[in-house]
């Protein structure tokens, strides 16, 4: 159909709506009925009984388009229809994007059964082939549909962030700041880019949580497998089977079935990842073709290791290659042998397609994976190639089949539908389907090139039930003389060539079809050489690393057919086919290259490709200054060569990217943070493209079948550690940082992590983290957690934050406070915060100590420890274990009677501030002046019951606060083996082995009882003091009553006479401030010791005074 029959089309439908409207001009009479208010057709500018008269009695003229005759108003509608709107206008369906379809149901793309367009990637005849004219449309139609990505997991961790914003991707403490790229701030465009990119990463976070859970649950079974083996054993010979005999650790097949599983279906997962990330990217980046290159990758691995273990890691050395290839060649030979097959049977049998058929071995296994694996990769890139559109139109043929010289007469428009369809075709060809490509063919009228390309199948015969008979019968298929036809072929192909290369010197043709044409003839006889050189092939590295693996693989057939025929000959028969020996050898000595082609020549063909060299070139100057992309090509062909490429791809990309950002590291940090745009661009998709393989190769060193590859360890650790850091650097991913430390080595990750763990300050997202080393690295958890608290412990608390790095010190206790477990060393920790709160010489942290005693610790920490400690076997708490734990027994005990005999004192003060030593002015004495002796006397009585009455009430509120306080001081004073007493191994905290920790603790808690125990013995005196001095000045209020100082203590319940308390003496508390002297001085408490000498000659200063006090304030 051309471009006048479309137009034809549309002039019909549009005529049929013109006819449809004047089949309905009587319509409007209809609805009217004649009634006065409408018009007749056939009386129109006549009035009176035809009906013309309004109800005003005037006439009303019709339409200006209904005085013209049918065939006038038809051509106005025409006219008018050119530059409207379509009279008929079909909604085309909205089109689905590629990726999307490829993994939706048939039926769900479909907008309705009638749609007047196939969906594009279908596989039909036409394979998407569009007119010009048909592109064109769909342009104008489509309205592409954008995938929406799922909005990435949020955690805590993402929502609050003091020491750093979450709101901005980078850290502080990592090069990398720019918040105008990843912000939540900025703009839409940058927003969406930073939850693509944040989805990425997670997905491949996901992926490989999940792969580490299934390789820990098979290592868990087969476990359990040997030790129920060893079971069996001991039970029937009644002898101990060692641990590493050869029985007891092989696993059984299921289990190695499962292992190969869950590694295939790793690879598989994060091949999906990356071809999602090719659909939704595009070409926007500045690297667009870097995720469908690391989809392809991990498709490569998920092949091979489907394969085996072995076909992954393929040993490329010179003897295995020599083992190979003759483990091939006696394969071939014996395939050969059996003069009764037929050719197509022989093909067959390369590539069985049964578990009953015999496997040949596994290095021609291996190449026929690796040729699947880069169709398919092909059948993925050409998709857009094969879904411009639809359209059926056919094409005449250009030129004659047989002289590619003579002129074309195909016009402009058709030679584009026919370049189109040669590129459809050299797609399929190039997919190894090129049945389909003759299909195409002939379908667009190009049956003569169908033909041509019909002939490389091996001859045989092919069962077809006949519907007429019912019976079976063997049709002959296949080309008998195939040597013949592909001698033919190939040089077609190279003439192709040659004509095209002439005809482009003289004159520019951009629909010339001559490449591609080449290029199927070229394929279709394994000339690989002529094939490379082809302009279309020669730019793509997948399109040439196709042909030489399909080359690769023609040669074997061409190899074993051969042979074949060699034996039929010499058997005598007649076969068909067989007579064609000169066109096999002449085919055999033209690919003789191709039967010794290792896959390690292979990629150096590849690399020395001076068009692919040129295009990586320009790609890599396309990006910023200083940044190298990972090369994807280049891990392809290293696990497509072997072991020894893939461990030097390791080594070198390793060493390179680590060393890269390292100096960009160092150079932001000596740039003050100026260059931090230069660590943000760096390739990172490549660098956790580097993580996940050296994690995945790092892995099956661990398999049941393990395969060592030397230094792989190193490098894991190194690109391991750069990609965390990355992660670190970006808050909003810190919920993946724990999966990925738990792979790096013990050491590294004990003194890395807890300087991540250390800036979490939120409950919720403390509890995550936990929960992550819990699940990840239970046997690190303990010692990640303490250092987790030490290290806040030791942070330094700077001048204007001293009180909310308070706050987090305290806050960091409850890293080791969410398992009962933890309790030893949360008190362990508990007491090192203590001590430098005692020790702060700056400003007094008792009030900070004893807030963190009652605020952060739980009241029941030290039965906690106590149950944990039962609970625990013997055997799992060494001496030295249970000395420590008993010592921050003590110690934390100590501290708990110190900040309580303190929180007394301070009660005391406010007390003893607060409560007057004179009564209020409403308690006066009163006026006598003009009472009578009764009125006085009764007053007199009424006043002293009151004063009574309010002097009691002071008194029991201060000396009850004081005698708390005094009794928690003397309790401090005279705590059992002395308070924080340290003396060797003798005392209360001395026990247990003394390594630079302890001898640090113990140094503390010299100092801590030097400034602390002297300053309780001083605070015990001024308690007694200051209470015996209020009780002297209230006492003294008695005289104005007429009172002796003995009556009013009578009165008060004090008195001597009456057996009252000696507490509301003055010299009871003369007294005990007193007693001090006597305390202090004891040997039982060392107190002594502790008084620096100045101050103990201060001390006996104040005693002194006292003595004098209590003599003149009995």
């Amino acid at each position: 159909m051309n471009r006048a029959d479309d137009e034809d089309d549309a002039t019909a439908k549009a005529v049929a709506a013109i006819e449809e409207k004047l089949m309905g001009f009587s319509k409007p009479l209809e609805a009217t009925g004649g009634s006065g208010n409408g018009w007749d057709p056939r009386g129109f500018g006549a009035s009176g009984s035809s009906g013309s008269e309004g109800a005003s009695g005037t006439s009303v003229a019709p339409p200006s388009y209904y005085k013209m005759d049918a065939v006038q108003w038809m051509q106005k509608e025409l006219g008018d229809a050119s530059g409207a709107e379509p009279l008929l206008r079909a909604n085309p369906p909205r089109r689905t994007p590629l990726m999307e379809r490829a993994g939706t149901p048939v039926m769900s793309n479909s907008t309705s059964s009638r749609s007047p367009r196939r969906s594009a990637g279908k596989r039909s005849g036409s394979y998407g082939l569009t007119d010009a004219m048909d592109n064109e449309n769909e342009n104008d139609n489509e309205t592409g549909a954008s995938i929406n990505e799922p909005a990435p997991m949020q955690t805590p961790l993402q929502r609050k962030f003091r020491s750093l914003s979450s709101s901005a991707t980078p850290s502080s403490s990592r090069p990398g700041a720019g918040t105008k790229r990843t912000g939540r701030g900025g703009s839409s465009a940058a927003a969406t880019s930073a939850a693509l990119k944040q989805s990425a990463f997670r997905r491949h976070h996901d992926a490989l949580r999940e792969y580490l859970v299934a390789k820990r649950s098979l290592h868990a079974r087969m476990e359990l497998e040997r030790r129920e083996r060893e079971l069996d054993q001991e039970a029937s010979s009644g002898a101990v089977v060692p641990m590493d005999t050869s029985e007891t650790t092989a696993p059984s097949p299921s289990l190695a079935q499962q292992e190969s599983r869950a590694e295939v279906d790793y690879c598989k997962t994060l091949c999906q990842i990356a071809y999602g990330l090719s659909s939704i990217e595009g070409s926007s980046g500045e690297h667009p073709e870097g995720p469908t290159e690391e989809g392809h990758f991990w498709q490569l691995l998920a092949t091979l290791r489907r394969l085996s273990l072995s076909a992954l890691i393929w040993n490329d050395d010179s003897t295995s290659h020599t083992q190979n290839s003759s483990t091939q060649s006696f394969f071939l030979q014996q395939l050969a042998s059996n003069v009764r097959m037929t050719p197509r049977e022989l093909v067959d049998a390369m590539s069985p397609s049964t578990a009953d058929s015999p496997r040949p071995p596994l290095a021609m296994q291996r190449k026929h994976q690796l040729l699947k694996w880069i169709q398919s990769c092909l059948e993925l890139e050409s998709k857009d190639t094969k879904s411009k559109g639809m359209g059926t139109r056919t094409t005449p043929s250009p030129g004659h089949p047989d002289d590619p010289a003579v002129p074309s007469l195909v016009s402009e428009t058709d030679a584009g539908v026919l370049k189109s369809m040669m590129q459809v075709c050299l797609a399929l060809v190039l997919e190894g389907r090129t049945s389909e490509a003759r299909e195409v063919a002939r379908s667009r009228g190009q049956s003569w090139r169908a033909a041509a390309w019909t002939g490389g199948e091996p001859c045989g015969y092919e069962p077809v039930l006949r519907d007429e008979t019912k019976s079976v019968e063997r049709v002959p298929v296949g080309n008998p003389n195939r040597f013949l036809w592909k001698r033919q072929v190939w040089k077609t192909g190279r003439k192709v060539l040659l004509h095209h290369s002439s005809q482009k010197e003289q004159q520019q043709n951009n629909h010339s079809v001559g490449i591609e044409e080449a290029a199927i003839y070229s394929i279709l006889a394994d000339d690989v050489q002529n094939a490379l050189e082809n302009p279309c092939i020669r730019s793509s590295w997948t399109r040439s690393l196709c042909v030489l693996l399909t080359g690769i693989h023609g040669r074997i057939e061409d190899e074993v057919l051969h042979r074949h025929n060699l034996r039929r000959r010499r058997s005598g028969g007649c076969f068909p086919g067989h007579d064609c020996e000169q066109h096999e050898n002449e085919q055999l000595m033209h690919t003789a290259q191709l039967a010794a082609m290792t896959e390690g020549q292979v990629a150096s063909l590849l690399e020395n490709n001076p068009f692919l060299r040129q295009q990586e070139e320009q790609q890599q100057r396309k990006l910023q200054p200083r940044t190298h992309r990972v090369s994807y090509k280049s891990a392809m062909m290293a696990f497509v060569v072997g072991k020894s490429a893939i461990l030097d791809l390791c080594q070198r990309e390793t060493t390179r990217v680590v060393s890269q950002l390292r100096e960009v590291s160092e150079r932001c940090a000596a740039q003050d943070g100026s260059g931090d745009d230069d660590y943000v661009n760096q390739d990172w998709e490549g660098v956790r493209f580097l993580t996940h393989v050296a994690l995945f190769l790092d892995s099956l060193e661990d398999s049941f079948t393990p395969v060592v590859c030397d230094g792989i360890s190193e490098q894991k650790n190194a690109i391991l550690f750069e990609y965390v850091q990355y992660l670190e650097s970006r808050p909003d991913l810190w919920h993946m940082i724990a999966l990925y430390v738990s792979f790096l080595p013990e050491p590294k990750a004990v003194e890395y992590f807890p300087t991540v763990l250390a800036r979490v300050l939120d409950d919720a997202e403390r509890k995550t983290m936990i929960g992550q080393i819990q699940e990840l690295m239970p046997p690190m958890e303990l010692t990640l957690l303490r250092r987790v608290v030490r290290l806040s412990l030791s942070a330094p608390s700077s001048a204007s934050g001293t009180d909310d790095m308070d706050a987090i010190k305290c806050n960091s206790l409850q890293w080791l406070l969410q398992k009962d477990e933890h309790s030893p060393d949360a008190l362990v920790c508990a007491n090192i915060l203590l001590r430098d709160f005692f020790l702060d010489e700056e400003e007094d942290k008792t009030h900070a100590a004893g807030a963190f005693v009652r605020d952060y610790l739980p009241g029941d920490l030290l039965d906690r420890v106590r149950d944990t400690v039962e609970n625990e076997s013997s055997e799992s708490i060494s001496d030295d274990g249970m000395d420590r734990i008993n010592n921050a027994n003590a110690e934390y005990r100590a501290f708990q009677k110190y900040l309580s005999a303190y929180e007394d004192f301070e009660h005391w003060k406010e007390v003893l501030r607060e409560t007057p030593t004179a009564l209020e002015d409403h308690h006066r004495i009163p006026n006598y002046a003009n009472l009578s002796e009764m009125e006085k006397n009764i007053a007199d009585s009424n006043y002293l019951r009151t004063w009574v009455r309010e002097k009691k009430k002071h008194l029991e509120q201060t000396l009850g606060a004081a005698e708390r306080a005094r009794s928690s001081w003397h309790g401090v004073l005279t705590h059992e083996g002395g308070w924080l007493f340290v003396d060797g191994d003798d005392g209360v905290l001395g026990g247990g082995a003394v390594d630079a920790e302890e001898q640090k603790r113990r140094a503390d808690l010299g100092t801590i009882r030097s400034r602390h125990l002297v300053l309780a013995a001083n605070l015990y005196h001024q308690v007694c003091e200051e209470t015996a001095s209020w009780l002297s000045r209230s006492l003294g209020e008695a005289e104005a009553l007429r009172l002796s100082r003995e009556e009013a203590l009578q009165r008060l319940g004090g008195g001597s006479a009456s057996g009252g308390s000696a507490a509301h003496t003055p010299g009871h508390w003369y007294k005990h401030a007193l007693d001090l002297a006597t305390l202090v001085a004891s040997d039982s408490y060392e107190i002594h010791k502790a008084f620096p000498r100045a101050d103990l000659r201060e001390f006996v200063a104040k005693i002194g005074e006292t003595a004098v006090s209590g003599l003149m304030n009995p």
